[in-house]
């Protein structure tokens, strides 16, 4: 979920009863919900009431869960938010979303003629953006994903979906279009698994919250602190489904380091 403006928006998901694991079998009942929900609460005496309540259905592009929602400012400098990849496609294949989805006030469309691949699952992620190009960057930090660089930086395909040490970046440029770049194949020190989450100092210059890209200092990189749960998936070899998630309830913390170059991060 997401407020813009005054508008909260529940985007896509999925209600699931039953235990999750792979060796379930029939007991699961899963319903994506296929939509984005809005509402906005009573700013009235009656604080707290949702007086506002919407429902826009769309079975092929909302059919997504644990996907990156993020805000952004795009190219015609109307604040919004974006869903980027997630699972699972509609079908039998269970694999990801290699697309994202552009969500604004008046409505939503897919990001037509690009593909992410290198951060397909729920992750730590920053959003950027630059007010004099006229780009909005948003970085992704580990988590699963399909696709990850070898060490030949050598595009892999692995449908098992696997943990991975990758910190991309998808930059929405000035006319509109987009691209996805690898900062490096193995820029972080673990495979961080879903549900971690970055934590940024400086933010909120625009009516969403991002990061001013442009008062980023120019040569020392910027600290940037992760925090991140163990239970949610660190696994020591880049493999889903293989028994290396380590004690429920861990909390850890780290942090990593980038700077204004395109290519340029250190854990």
């Amino acid at each position: 979920m997401q407020l813009l403006a005054d508008t909260f928006y529940l985007v896509g998901g999925h209600r699931f009863e039953g235990h999750y694991s792979a060796n379930a079998g029939s007991s699961n009942v899963q319903v994506y919900a296929n939509a984005i929900r809005s509402l906005r609460c009573s700013t009235t005496v009656l604080a707290g009431r949702v007086d506002h309540k919407s429902e826009v259905k769309d079975e092929l592009n909302l059919h997504r869960r644990d996907y990156n929602l993020v805000p952004q400012i795009f190219e015609n400098g109307e604040s919004g938010i974006s869903a980027f990849s997630g699972v699972f496609q509609p079908g039998l294949a269970l694999l990801p979303f290699l697309n994202a989805v552009e969500i604004r006030p008046s409505g939503h469309a897919p990001v037509n003629g690009f593909s992410q691949f290198m951060a397909n699952y729920h992750c730590a992620k920053l959003p950027l953006f630059s007010a004099s190009q006229n780009e909005m960057h948003t970085l992704f930090f580990g988590g699963m994903s399909q696709y990850y660089l070898n060490e030949n930086d050598s595009l892999i395909k692995d449908n098992r979906v696997p943990f991975v040490k990758t910190v991309s970046r998808v930059s929405r440029l000035a006319d509109g279009s987009y691209e996805e770049v690898a900062l490096t194949p193995n820029c972080l020190l673990h495979r961080h698994g879903r549900w971690s989450s970055s934590l940024p100092k400086a933010c909120r210059p625009w009516p969403v919250a991002v990061v001013d890209y442009d008062a980023l200092p120019d040569g020392d990189p910027a600290r940037l602190h992760r925090r991140w749960h163990r239970h949610a998936g660190r696994a020591a070899q880049p493999v889903r489904g293989q028994p290396h998630w380590a004690d429920h309830g861990e909390r850890h913390d780290d942090s990593s380091f980038f700077g204004k170059k395109p290519t340029q991060c250190s854990a």
